[in-house]
């Protein structure tokens, strides 16, 4: 009778093991919009000022209402630098479009992400698509030459709305 003691018991210590396994919190694991791991501190890492003109939609002026903003950014893919946003933007009726533009300043509902767009390199966005908040008018080419910075993000709205400072 040992043997088969001693084969239950390591049976009920192995099934113990996976159930630990399986109860406990996943591994912590950094936000999608953080840096690299081996990136500077976000306070030794370069500063970009992107100046922007808004949109007048619904979306832009919800994005307005955050900023001045200062976003920890990172490259998507070569095309566009990315930083999830403090708070979502409601995008109900707001147009979305696949086929993004130079120079163009898009937020990406899934996410709750922008992605400032420096270049194009023919990839087209999934569904459910991006919608478009305003053009960078300044710090682009800045952008596009720092790998990962800290960007401090401020507009002017288009259109017949009111301007907003610029700080």
């Amino acid at each position: 009778m040992p043997v088969a003691t001693t084969h239950h018991n390591g049976i009920t210590a192995i099934l113990a093991v996976l159930l630990a396994a399986l109860l406990s919190p996943p591994a912590e694991r950094p936000p999608a919009d953080s840096p690299p791991a081996d990136s500077p501190p976000a306070d030794k890492r370069p500063e970009v000022r992107i100046e922007a003109l808004l949109d007048n939609s619904p979306s832009a002026r919800q994005f307005a209402a955050m900023l001045p903003l200062r976003l920890t950014l990172r490259d998507g893919m070569g095309q566009a630098k990315i930083a999830r946003l403090p708070a979502p933007i409601d995008v109900t009726g707001a147009t979305l479009v696949t086929d993004p533009e130079i120079a163009t300043i898009y937020y990406w509902p899934p996410s709750g992400s922008i992605g400032i767009y420096y270049d194009d390199i023919g990839q087209s966005v999934p569904a459910p698509g991006m919608v478009r908040l305003g053009t960078v008018e300044s710090g682009l080419d800045d952008l596009r030459t720092t790998s990962c910075c800290v960007a401090r993000v401020i507009a002017t709205y288009r259109s017949t709305a009111p301007s907003m400072p610029v700080p």
